[in-house]
C-alpha cells in the first residue's frame, strides 16, 4: 500500500486539487441556481476584517421571516463601520444563501457607487 502512494503521490495530490475544484464548481453552482428565487433585506455589518494576505470581508446579520442569519461575504467593506447596512440578497428556499447584493445601499456611500 505505501509502496503504491510513494509512485503515485503526485497523481493523489491532483486528484484531490481537481475534487476540490470540482466541488467548489458545483457547489457555486447551487448557490447561484437557490438565488434565482430570492428576496432581499438590509443587513448590518457586524465586523469588517483584512486579514495577513490582503483577504477583506465583511461579517453581516440578516433576518428572514424572523429568524437571523450571519453572512461572511469577501469584498472591501473598509469604507464602513459596524452597524452600517447593506442590501442582502437570500434564497427564498434556503436562507441561509445569501450574498450582498449592493454594498453601498446608505445614501452616504453613493458617491463610491461604480457607474
Amino acid at each position: 500500500m505505501f509502496e503504491f502512494l510513494k509512485k503515485n503521490v503526485e497523481g493523489l495530490i491532483l486528484l484531490v486539487i481537481f475534487s476540490a475544484l470540482m466541488f467548489n464548481i458545483l457547489n457555486d453552482h447551487y448557490k447561484d441556481d437557490q438565488l434565482k428565487d430570492s428576496n432581499e433585506v438590509i443587513g448590518i455589518l457586524i465586523k469588517e476584517r483584512h486579514t495577513s494576505l490582503n483577504f477583506q470581508f465583511g461579517e453581516f446579520y440578516y433576518y428572514a421571516g424572523k429568524k437571523r442569519y450571519e453572512l461572511t461575504y469577501f469584498d472591501d467593506f473598509s469604507h464602513k463601520k459596524k452597524g452600517d447596512t447593506v442590501q442582502i440578497k437570500y434564497a427564498r428556499k434556503d436562507p441561509s444563501i445569501a450574498v450582498v447584493s449592493d454594498r453601498y445601499l446608505m445614501k452616504r456611500f453613493w458617491h463610491l457607487k461604480k457607474k
